[in-house]
């Protein structure tokens, strides 16, 4: 008997990495193109970062639309039709699942687990779940910029859960720990798995309460053997 009945997953940096150095690359092709300095871009943008992760406004070209003109720069289309184009490519070339995602996601749904993707993301940055396949792989995809939840509000968690049909002492979750993700997780009685792994950016925070650590995504299969063999009393959750 297992201990869990489903798996949530969080994205960027758990299963999937972005290559910074030719991200940078196409981000100045980006600035290049609007004419302006690219941290003077790069400000302005992260700036918004919350406001698209919560699916606000009208997606990627409204998005960029939006920037432009705050930055006084005339938004016409030729303009954002090439911006879209380079961010696309940036993303399609940029990001990459880590060795083991695709083999043991498989490997878990087959042994009857239900799988979860649950992501602060904005539409933009959720191209990838497209032309990588990822959305195949789940049962059901959480993500902020649909639900218009961010991790880390409870409410995100129980969403989840209960599209699994599961309660959170039913539910494992794997991340880097981002935004206190984990932290947040952990607090509703959901097994809380930190995934450290290379490639991984500090740049939205980390999470200090969890239950395990694991430094592969292939190393999941072994504690969740552990957990299922009664290895762990999961009354300290």
């Amino acid at each position: 008997m297992t201990a869990f009945k489903a798996l949530l997953f969080d994205m960027y940096d758990t299963l999937i990495w972005l290559d910074t150095t030719l991200s940078n690359r196409y981000r100045q092709r980006f600035a290049n193109r609007i004419g302006v300095p690219l941290e003077q871009f790069l400000d302005h943008w992260r700036g918004s970062v919350g406001y698209r992760m919560l699916g606000k406004g009208n997606g990627l070209a409204d998005h960029l639309t939006t920037a432009l003109s705050e930055m006084g720069i005339e938004p016409e289309p030729t303009l954002i039709a090439d911006l879209l184009t380079i961010e696309r490519e940036r993303l399609e070339r940029c990001v990459h699942p880590y060795p083991n995602t695709v083999t043991v996601l498989r490997r878990l749904s087959a042994a009857g687990y239900r799988l979860g993707l649950l992501s602060n993301v904005s539409d933009g940055a959720a191209i990838p779940i497209t032309y990588l396949g990822m959305g195949s792989l789940f049962h059901t995809l959480i993500l902020s910029h649909e639900v218009g939840l961010l991790k880390p509000d409870p409410a995100i968690y129980r969403l989840a859960c209960r599209r699994l049909d599961v309660e959170p002492t039913e539910t494992l979750f794997v991340a880097d720990g981002g935004f206190g993700e984990l932290d947040a997780a952990h607090g509703l009685g959901i097994y809380s798995v930190r995934l450290e792994q290379d490639h991984q950016s500090p740049d939205y925070g980390f999470s200090t309460h969890y239950d395990a650590t694991i430094r592969d995504l292939s190393e999941l299969e072994e504690l969740l053997q552990r957990l299922g063999d009664g290895g762990v009393d999961k009354a300290h959750i």
